[in-house]
């Protein structure tokens, strides 16, 4: 066992790292599906799901279809439904199926639309380097996957079976989507005019466009092969079916189709339907009206690829659709549509979309039953479908719905307003809120619409909050064990209407009555031992976004038993759920995950507030180590989050550690999780925070608890070097692709080029940069102080500034010259890991010379000056380009230790400075003004002052030195030299700060010795009477400290560098001697004597007898004031 400095690794338990955890031994690469291994139980309940949804029994199908909506799309990663297909096959025979109670197919059409929007958003979590996965390998192989019919036996279910790797498990993936698209396509020959199968395919096909879009490495053969199938079955459901389908419908699908093929892929013949059907959906006349314009022409460009003919249809003035030209087209001889069809198709259309809608609105007011109702709400999807899905729209959805406000409200109102009396009654405001959130999602200015719906939902015991409380709460007093098993379609309908209010910022203030109603919910569920799952998971759903909101953060602020007590319950429902689930299972995941969230946030709003008991932690410490043993990324993550939060602060961390089995359980774990590769980065992230924690109060936590306990310094730092070999800067897995769907390869120093693919490697996401980069400043201010510790183990931080500079110069080539806004979470992570590489060469000068050796990564970082605040905002006032502020002035810090260190090595850092002059002296001079916060003009003011005075001490008989001085600068007649004395004349004028007017004044006096113009410049503009000024009013200062008998060194450097700066002056002009003597310099070289006289340090004095031989030499005036000054 090796040991730190300071005592042993054994003693926290650090686990030493295996074989195959190295950092070199894992690459990242594409975008990909995972395999999701299911255990027996899990595999026993999908089983058991499919052949109820195969039962021809109505109460049972409609009871499972429920519990797959509530329950198993909430515990399960939705992947799994698409990779167990035959359950979404089920559920699409459901759909299709004719019930005694239709409202079993609509049941199964939210089922499956639930599960889109499922899919939809983990495409981004897939997509993300945050939550990016590690292949899962398996010895099985894909060959006995092959799709089976609906008669075969379920209860063997299927897998993923990646056989290793990424793209083959996703290639699965995408062969069982395209069995459900088959399905839909299918079942729509049969039943053309169901709008939910309609709604449904376009839906999913709009999900494939997604997939389709990041998944760079897919069978293109085979993923044309599909999609040329279902565009068949579409083509002969429209081709038997003109007169009872809606064109815009059928048009809108397939541009979503057609929008799945490779663009380049040139060799894809459509077969014959299939041009018929993109000929006559081009010239069907109600595409061919203006108002649903839009939609035929986002068709016509998706389709001309497939059929250029269509080209000639195209007025070329217009490039709008033409009738004439397209009688004149060569399918028109087809009779595809012939005079009697057209005029059957004129008689039909509706001059307008808002016309359609008004009139269905309309009738829906009118309506005396329930089925009109349905049935009028059913032809509202069928109108709004083309509406919200088309792509390109020129036509803005707002634009009808919102002149449709008034008739909406009067149809919509009754319903919502009034609580229902049966379950007809029930059923009926559940679609009237399904198609009512599906049109809040829709718009993107839903104002006029809230302004009615949120007082009717939100004010205190509105009917659809008592409801909800009802039906919740007649569920859980249910005795019924499968009553616990679903939510009814009204519950599950109202809980959709509020997630959709819930992340509308405008109205976020007025859902206090809806976190009342979730709160006593709660309650409820706590008070019965949490029976129902169903129940517990879309409450607490609701619970982590109603926290976040502010209106929510007060009241729990100022209510603090409400706090503890939420707290408290949804610690204990936790507990339950887990206690509830076999190991391995994804049985009540759901349920746990939003748990954890909101115990995150939770603690979160408590650890900052001092007049809270530490009793709240007691509630979160028997749920950690649970949370902790759940084999879920997203449970370890917000597990970790609470352990951030709480070990904020010194008693939290003492609380936390005691509370706990092991003093060190926490580290350990926390450890263990931040080294593993097989992590994903935001639980990695999540577990360093928790070790810099620590780190923070490691010293009072052994105090308090008794310990000798050491931080192993040299072995973390090992594994952080190691840790950071790589880095992903992208924001998306799938824009790693360049040219020819090469992937770009990170910092260089992970992996054998020869041996690993690009989707082995192991990397870090900027988040997890900035975290380890906090963490290796911290570890090297332990270590600062010990030189013979660093010393003997030099080798290990020179490869640590080695690894530092090559993230930093990393950056750059994942960018493109032409965006070069940098998103918030890089300028942190670029901040942090400069200031940690400044750190390390503040402790080792030596390692300046590394930097300068690496030109290339220290020419890079130079280059983030031309890096714009977020959102382009010039605003320094704003919090976002704060960030890039601080990173701007690590630069300008780093640069300034690397050229005070540099040496004999100057000579390459001023050609790198030179080569990059445009770029550094243009921040250079925007930050040397009185207007920049201090702190920024500071780190400015020390870069030139420390690069001048070394290019005058090393090569002050070289013209070359000050070559870049004499250059042009943008303005006309202007230099480099003259620009940057401008600049800090300006602070001369009008800085109040002595350290900062010293420094100028240092700067000053080297840029006049180098640069001539910039010397002739400031003499022009009366420096010298302004530096003679100074001196008398210093005098003054000075003679009243020593007269108050105070400290009288205050002003002595700001006084040295004002004699060296006037000695500079004249020393070779005959003008600043003249413009002294007539501002009364032998008069305040006489102010300033006796002061510099009492000094123990002669210094000043030899300063001020240099001045005067300056000042008198060849020049008797002078001589002749200060002999006049000195016999006064």
């Amino acid at each position: 066992m090796e040991k730190s400095e300071t005592g042993k690794i054994e003693n926290l338990g650090i686990p030493q790292r295996h074989q195959n955890q190295s950092p070199q031994g894992k690459k990242f690469g594409e975008f990909g599906i995972n395999n999701i291994p299911l255990g027996t139980s899990d595999r026993r309940v999908l089983s058991s799901t499919i052949e109820s949804l195969l039962s021809k029994d109505t109460n049972l199908t409609l009871i499972t279809t429920c519990f797959f909506r509530d329950v198993l799309l909430t515990d399960f990663p939705p992947e799994t439904f698409i990779q167990e297909s035959s359950l979404c096959l089920s559920l699409l025979q459901v759909v299709k199926e004719t019930w005694e109670n239709p409202m079993v197919n609509y049941v199964a059409f939210q089922a499956l639309m639930r599960l889109a929007k499922a899919l939809r958003i983990n495409i981004g979590f897939l997509d993300s380097p945050e939550f990016y996965q590690p292949i899962v390998s398996s010895s099985q192989n894909l060959s006995h996957l092959s799709s089976r019919s609906k008669d075969e036996d379920y209860s063997n279910n299927r897998s993923f079976s990646p056989s290793g790797t990424r793209a083959a498990s996703t290639e699965y993936f995408l062969n069982n989507f395209f069995q459900l698209l088959t399905g839909l396509s299918r079942n729509l020959t049969y039943k053309p005019t169901n709008i939910q199968l309609w709604f449904l395919l376009e839906t999913y096909s709009s999900l494939l466009q997604s997939y389709v879009a990041v998944h760079i490495n897919y069978n293109t053969k085979s993923i044309h092969l599909s999609l040329e199938e279902v565009l068949l079955d579409i083509s002969q459901c429209f081709l038997r079916n003109q007169e009872h389908v809606n064109p815009c419908i059928v048009a809108t699908v397939m541009s979503s189709l057609l929008s799945c093929f490779d663009s380049e892929s040139h060799d894809t013949v459509l077969t014959t339907d299939i041009r018929k059907t993109i000929w006559g959906l081009a010239s069907n006349l109600k595409l061919l009206h203006t108002s649903y314009s839009f939609i035929r022409n986002h068709f016509i460009e998706k389709a001309i690829p497939f059929e250029q003919d269509l080209k000639r249809a195209l007025d070329v003035n217009t490039n709008n659709f033409s009738v004439e030209r397209f009688r004149s087209g060569s399918w028109w001889k087809l009779d595809m549509i012939n005079d009697q069809q057209t005029s059957r198709e004129a008689g039909n259309v509706t001059s307008d979309p808002t016309e359609l809608i008004s009139n269905i609105l309309i009738s829906i007011q009118r309506s005396t039953g329930h089925e009109q109702v349905i049935e009028a709400i059913d032809r509202l999807w069928e109108n709004l479908l083309p509406l919200v899905f088309n792509k390109n729209q020129s036509l803005n959805i707002d634009s009808v719905l919102i002149s449709l406000e008034a008739p909406w409200r009067e149809s919509l109102y009754r319903f919502i307003s009034v609580e229902p009396t049966s379950t007809d009654d029930e059923d009926l405001l559940a679609r009237v809120l399904d198609i009512t959130s599906f049109l809040l999602r829709s718009m993107k200015n839903p104002e006029k619409f809230y302004e009615w719906i949120v007082p009717l939902v939100t004010e205190k015991n509105a009917a659809l909050l008592r409801v909800m409380h009802q039906q919740l709460a007649t569920q859980l007093a249910s005795s019924a064990t499968a009553a616990n098993t679903y939510l009814s379609t009204l519950s599950r309908s109202i809980f959709d209407f509020y997630y959709v209010m819930l992340h509308e910022v405008s109205i976020s203030d007025q859902l206090g009555e809806f976190f009342n109603t979730c709160a006593d919910i709660l309650k409820l569920l706590y008070e019965t031992d949490f029976p129902s799952t169903a129940i517990i998971t879309p409450v607490l759903n609701s619970m982590v976004n109603l926290i976040s909101l502010n209106i929510i953060l007060e009241k729990l602020k100022e209510a603090q038993t409400v706090s503890l007590s939420l707290l408290e319950i949804v610690s204990s429902s936790i507990a339950v759920l887990c206690e509830r689930t076999s190991v391995g299972s994804y049985r009540n995941r759901g349920g746990i995950h939003y748990g954890g969230l909101v115990l995150a946030n939770l603690t979160n709003l408590l650890k900052d507030d001092p007049t809270v008991s530490s009793i709240w932690i007691g509630y979160c410490v028997p749920v950690i180590p649970l949370l902790w043993s759940i084999e879920s990324y997203i449970i370890k993550a917000s597990a970790l989050q609470m352990c951030v939060n709480i070990t904020s602060t010194e008693k939290g961390t003492y609380s936390l550690a005691s509370a706990l089995e092991s003093p060190t359980l926490l580290w350990r774990y926390a450890y263990t999780r931040m080294t593993d590769s097989q992590e994903i980065s935001i639980v990695r992230q999540n577990a360093a925070k928790v070790i810099l924690n620590l780190m923070n109060f490691w010293d009072q936590m052994k105090r308090a608890m008794g310990t000798e306990l050491e931080i192993p310094r040299l072995k973390l730092l090992e594994e952080l070097s190691s840790m950071l070999t790589n880095v992903c800067w992208e924001l998306k897995i799938s824009d790693q692709t360049g040219p020819n769907n090469q992937i770009h390869q990170s910092i260089g120093s992970g992996g054998d080029a020869n041996n690993s693919s690009p989707s082995d490697v192991m990397f870090v996401t900027p988040n997890v940069l900035s975290v380890c980069s906090r963490m290796i400043v911290k570890l090297l201010f332990g270590i600062d102080q010990r030189e013979e510790l660093f010393t003997a183990n030099a080798s290990l931080f020179r490869e640590l500034c080695v690894v530092l500079s090559r993230v930093l110069g990393s950056y750059h080539a994942h960018i493109s010259v032409e965006n070069q806004d940098l998103q918030p979470e890089i300028w942190t992570s670029l901040t942090n890991t400069l200031q940690a590489l400044i750190t390390i060469v503040n402790l080792d000068k030596t390692l300046c010379l590394i930097l300068i050796a690496d030109r290339q990564n220290l020419t890079t970082m130079t280059t983030y000056f031309n890096f714009i605040p977020w959102k382009g905002t010039n605003n320094t006032s704003d919090s976002t380009t704060e960030f890039l502020y601080a990173l701007w002035r690590n630069i300008f810090v780093l640069l300034s230790a690397v050229t005070s260190s540099s040496g004999h090595n100057f000579e390459d850092l001023e050609r790198l400075v030179w080569s990059q002059r445009t770029i550094i002296f243009a921040k250079l001079i925007e930050w040397l003004d009185i207007r920049t916060l201090a702190v920024y003009r500071k780190s400015a003011i020390e870069f030139i002052s420390t690069f001048l005075r070394v290019t005058h001490e090393r090569q002050e008989n070289d013209n070359q030195s000050r070559h870049f001085l004499c250059q042009l600068w943008t303005e006309p007649d202007e230099t480099y030299g003259i620009a940057i004395c401008k600049k800090l004349l300006g602070f001369l004028n009008n800085s109040l700060e002595s350290d900062e007017q010293t420094y100028v004044l240092y700067c000053l006096n080297h840029l006049c010795l180098l640069s001539t113009s910039g010397k002739v410049y400031a003499l022009n503009h009366q420096t010298v009477k302004k530096l003679v000024k100074s001196l008398q009013e210093l005098g003054v200062k000075s003679a009243d400290m020593m007269c108050n008998n105070r400290k009288n060194t205050k002003y002595v450097e700001q006084i040295k560098w004002i004699l060296v700066l006037l000695t500079t002056f004249f020393c070779d002009s005959k003008e600043a001697k003249d413009e002294a003597i007539l501002t009364n310099f032998a008069d305040a070289i006489h102010t300033i004597f006796k002061f510099i006289k009492s000094l123990p340090d002669q210094t000043l004095l030899h300063k001020l007898i240099d001045c005067l031989i300056n000042f008198t030499a060849e020049f008797p005036e002078g001589l002749h004031a200060v002999f006049q000054i000195q016999s006064q």
